[in-house]
């Protein structure tokens, strides 16, 4: 285990347990304490999105504009199945309760 340590959601520091890149590029990063994240990379190089995991049953995606689609984020809660959508911009929230959605 690495000795590293980075940033969180928080902005506290948590020990890093592994960082890597997928082979679609995008990066990840285990906390020793159950965390992770992982960030989206677009073809330019450019963040296209970000996802941050608490290691307690909560998800945070944050997705930049496209030229399809306005940014949004959504808040997932893996113990009651519900992820709420908010558009960027726009102020309007949606949840949707049951299974979560697949990518």
């Amino acid at each position: 285990m690495s000795s590293n340590s980075d940033p969180n959601q928080s902005g506290k520091p948590s020990n890093v347990a592994y960082k890597g890149t997928n082979a679609e590029g995008n990066s990840y990063t285990k906390y020793n304490n159950e965390k992770y994240s992982y960030t989206n990379y677009k073809p330019s190089g450019d963040v296209q999105g970000r996802y941050f995991n608490d290691g307690r049953g909560h998800g945070f995606y944050k997705q930049n504009a496209t030229a399809e689609k306005p940014a949004y984020a959504w808040h997932e809660n893996a113990r009651t199945e519900t992820r709420t959508y908010i558009e960027k911009g726009s102020g309007s929230r949606s949840s949707g309760q049951g299974k979560k959605e697949s990518n």
